[in-house]
């Protein structure tokens, strides 16, 4: 009993004195339809408000089966310290976000290689913008955030978007496309009656 009451006393702690650092995507709940385009914003910020840290490396998880995104739909970096180009590629073993569902990351790094003084710049701030387009499948699916690199002494905050895709309307073979075919599926149906 005393060894459950320290475990418990230091976690309380822990977290009650822990320091993160925090990214958001926003909006964090989207409505979409097949083919349309969602933009979603990637916000920085520290629980302490220091801007002078060593930096952040974050992975951005996605289903690629109901989003796509091109190198191309990564606009408004954040360019203080930023490591090259952001990396799109198939989620690796170790850079798992506990969704069996999503399969690819955007890789992003910043980070201040001399001084430890990044970003040097006023918090909440906006590190990314991410222009996905909808895919030709319905249903729920989630944006996930996972660190890849924190500064020492930091602990990662991180908010997932979760994105709900209609099925179009009058789509009637759920093919994702409003088309003829749709229009021939209907008179078969009326033909069934």
């Amino acid at each position: 009993m005393k060894y459950l009451t320290f475990i418990f006393i230091f976690l309380l702690y822990h977290t009650a004195f822990a320091e993160f650092q925090i990214i958001t995507l926003q909006p964090d709940l989207v409505t979409t339809q097949i083919g349309d385009p969602i933009t979603l914003t990637v916000q920085y910020d520290v629980s302490n408000g220091d801007s002078t840290l060593q930096g952040i490396g974050i992975a951005v998880h996605f289903d690629s089966d109901k989003l796509h995104i091109a190198q191309t739909d990564i606009s408004n970096l954040f360019s203080i310290g930023l490591a090259g180009v952001p990396l799109i590629r198939e989620e690796g073993d170790n850079e798992n976000d506990h969704n069996e569902k999503t399969d690819k990351v955007i890789i992003f790094f910043w980070s201040d290689f001399f001084g430890g003084n990044w970003p040097n710049q006023k918090l909440p701030l906006e590190l990314a913008h991410l222009r996905f387009t909808v895919n030709k499948k319905y249903g729920n699916t989630a944006i996930n955030i996972t660190p890849t690199t924190l500064s020492n002494g930091y602990e990662f905050q991180g908010t997932s978007s979760q994105i709900n895709i209609l099925k179009i309307k009058g789509d009637i073979n759920s093919d994702g496309i409003l088309n003829i075919k749709d229009l021939l599926s209907l008179l078969n149906l009326i033909g069934k009656i």
